[in-house]
């Protein structure tokens, strides 16, 4: 039978994957394994699927691959026999290169026009997804022993461990991720990433940031660098309505519109994490004790990106730069895909080979701040929350920015957390504004610099950073700046509890004993914030509800740096 048929991809339950264990090492290395099988230039080398003589499709032509990134893809066949082998292969090879993790694969007919051909291959992948079955745990009884990682499956082998000379009694998965993370390590520096990255380093701090790789990084060596120390954040972005947009491309491009579109979404992606980290991070990595040797001291990377597929990031970094990275890469996202579709649309000659979209592309990102000791399984499951959460504030051409703080590790999830913790008088007053429109979570966190000292009014830093700023501040201005103090920051917090009336005046008491300059900082930033008329509670919402933005303020400051 012959024709044209279209196959899509996706990995299975991929979160679960990646993040089965707690040790940073092993999930590097699963997130490289999905992307040694699922990206683009991987899967035209693989060996495996040399017979399918695959290439990149071309608009004139029958098959191809159309893109493949992030553990999904899309490919068209001329014949159906070689799309139906084509899935059984890929979802069989990437079983084998994961140790265990399945990959959803269909094909369909290409019938009539494309976007109905990919609509049609998007609910028959749905319903594949649905129903694989899930691995199962095997209960074990006095004489198994199961793996030192994931305590999910029966441990098999022993794999090298810095930490244990005998080496850790793992499962077969986990020792192939441990095998890619090594492999990803060895990669880095040629990676797209590392490559946009260093171009936005000086250079007398490459060689530094070169000799801060090292497969050993952990949570522990980002946290020791962290202020304070002991604290990481986990970041996690995403593309707003992404589904929507590339079924507009498709329907107005066609195939050649979806390997375009998702191409610029993966690019984008890439730039903008590598350049909103070189932004956050100027200075190289400080050096640190390094167990190993003793007489020696090493650098270790300050931030860990986990992965970037398609208009996924998730990465994470030293606590107090987590806000500051999710806003600039929120801005720069948003902005590289927008760029890129007026850049294609002014290089179209005719109107009806244009990308029109119902409104520009944006992106969402939670951030989740917490202790090291907190396992990243559970960071990587509220900051989904959060981003979840910040979607809900996005706005045309802006996304959404939700944060949290974890300061009692617990299963709820982040709407229970608030209702419990940020609420008083049977909800009708809320402590928090939280999930912020991208625009108001940059001034949330130009206040917070603010009132620490770090910058004035105005976001200018303290001290200047070559290219970014016009001018620096004079001593004259940094010696009237505002510094809230840590005592006034608690006293402040606990004042929010309580009825409206009450945490009225405890704010207002605790604000009376602030000096000056802090008190009139404090009061511009609840102004710019809309928590004033009911200070600092904004006027009631439809549902009469007061909210304050002062405690997301407060929480922001104890994890804030100067610019850069």
């Amino acid at each position: 039978m012959s024709g044209q048929y279209l196959v899509l991809f996706d990995a299975d339950r991929i979160r679960d994957y990646v993040f089965a264990t707690g040790r940073l090492k092993e999930i590097r290395g699963a997130s490289e394994l999905v992307r040694q099988v699922t990206d683009e230039k991987k899967l035209l080398e693989l060996k495996e699927l040399a017979h399918f003589q695959l290439k990149k499709w071309q608009p004139d032509e029958q098959e191809g691959l159309i893109y493949a990134g992030g553990g999904a893809g899309a490919l068209l066949f001329a014949d159906e026999e070689r799309a139906r082998s084509f899935c059984a292969e890929l979802e069989r090879l990437y079983r084998q290169r994961t140790g265990g993790a399945t990959l959803s694969a269909v094909w369909v007919e290409v019938q009539g026009s494309s976007v109905e051909a990919q609509q049609l291959a998007a609910r028959s992948l749905a319903a594949r997804k649905a129903s694989r079955p899930r691995s199962e745990t095997i209960p074990g009884g006095a004489v198994l022993r199961f793996c030192a990682s994931d305590r999910l499956y029966p441990a098999s082998v022993r794999a090298p461990d810095p930490d244990n000379p005998a080496g850790l009694l793992v499962s077969e998965m986990t020792a192939i991720k441990r095998h890619g993370s090594h492999t990803y390590r060895q990669a880095l520096e040629k990676s797209d990433f590392w490559q946009v990255f260093e171009s936005l380093v000086s250079a007398s701090a490459r060689m530094a940031w070169r000799a801060a790789i090292s497969d050993t990084n952990d949570l522990g060596h980002i946290s020791e660098q962290a202020r304070p120390q002991g604290y990481v954040a986990l970041v996690y972005a995403d593309g707003d309505g992404v589904g929507g947009s590339m079924r507009q491309v498709v329907a107005q491009l066609g195939f050649e519109g979806y390997q375009q579109f998702s191409a610029a979404l993966a690019d984008a992606a890439i730039r903008a994490t590598a350049e909103a980290l070189a932004v956050a991070y100027r200075a190289s990595p400080i050096e640190q004790p390094n167990p190993d040797r003793e007489t020696r001291e090493t650098r270790f990377l300050p931030f860990e990106v986990i992965t970037i597929g398609g208009d996924d990031v998730i990465l994470i970094c030293t606590a107090e730069r987590g806000l500051a990275v999710a806003c600039e890469l929120s801005r720069r996202l948003g902005k590289l895909v927008n760029d890129w579709v007026d850049q294609y649309n002014n290089g179209q000659s005719n109107a009806q080979s244009q990308i029109v979209l119902d409104q520009p592309f944006s992106a969402s990102v939670g951030v989740i701040i917490a202790h090291d000791s907190v396992p990243i399984v559970q960071l990587e499951r509220r900051g989904h929350d959060l981003l979840d959460s910040a979607k809900q504030a996005k706005q045309s051409g802006l996304g959404g920015i939700d944060f949290h703080v974890i300061t009692t590790p617990g299963l709820d999830g982040i709407n229970q957390t608030r209702s419990r913790d940020y609420s008083a008088d049977n909800e009708k007053t809320c402590f928090t504004k939280r999930p912020y429109p991208l625009h108001r979570a940059e001034l949330l966190l130009r206040y917070a610099r603010h009132l620490r000292g770090l910058c004035d009014s105005n976001g200018i830093p303290v001290h200047l950073q070559s290219g970014t700023r016009d001018r620096q501040l004079t001593p004259e201005e940094i010696a009237e700046l505002p510094h809230l103090p840590d005592s006034k920051i608690a006293d402040l917090y606990t004042a929010c509890r309580g009825s409206r009336i009450e945490a009225t005046l405890d704010v207002l008491t605790v604000s009376m004993r602030l000096r000056e300059r802090e008190r009139k900082a404090l009061l511009q930033a609840l102004h710019d914030l809309e928590s004033i008329k009911y200070y600092p509670f904004d006027a009631p919402d439809e549902e009469g509800v007061f909210r304050s933005a002062l405690p997301d303020l407060l929480e922001a400051l104890s994890f804030v740096a100067e610019e850069g």
